[in-house]
């Protein structure tokens, strides 16, 4: 699909958003269309990140526990367990857009990671896949919770923020 420009001081910028006044209230436009030769086509369709607190739990009784957050290139943010499934999670990260036009920044506010988790503390691009997981190998508890920020790369704006608590326990 084609984005909106606008000309601005003789240079055309990308409009990032589409706003239009109802009853004295300015709304977001979430898709626009134009007719062109007889024929309905959509000019414009607002960029939607989506992303949820999240509780990952595993468990087992004698056997190794995971538990994992991803937010993948392809815009679909997923869990992952040993012992209580994986899947998508529906209409999370970005239904449509371009992944690499976002970061995300992990920022561990209690527990521990596993060594091959994704950077903490620091703004990543999302143009890769970034997963955050905890998982006990031998008897104990592994957790950690964390708040996931997406920013757009272009402005640096904050789009949106989650609390992910990961949590595996082998007993």
């Amino acid at each position: 699909m084609a984005s909106a420009n606008i000309k601005v001081g003789g240079t055309f910028r990308t409009a990032t958003g589409i706003h239009v006044k109802v009853a004295g209230t300015w709304r977001a436009v979430q898709s626009g269309y134009i007719k062109v030769a007889g024929v309905w086509q959509q000019f414009w369709a607002a960029v939607t990140v989506a992303i949820s607190d999240q509780n990952i739990i595993d468990s087992a009784v004698g056997a190794p526990a995971f538990a994992q957050y991803a937010l993948a290139n392809t815009g679909v943010a997923s869990y992952a367990t040993i012992n209580n499934g994986s899947g998508n999670i529906p209409g999370e990260w970005l239904p449509s857009g371009t992944p690499a036009n976002y970061d995300v920044r992990a920022t561990l506010n209690s527990g521990s990671l596993d060594g091959s988790s994704s950077a903490t503390g620091s703004w990543l691009n999302l143009g890769t896949g970034r997963a955050w997981l905890v998982q006990r190998l031998s008897a104990g508890v592994q957790a950690a919770n964390l708040t996931i920020e997406i920013r757009d790369a272009g402005t640096l704006a904050v789009v949106d923020t989650a609390t992910v608590v990961l949590s595996a326990t082998y007993s």
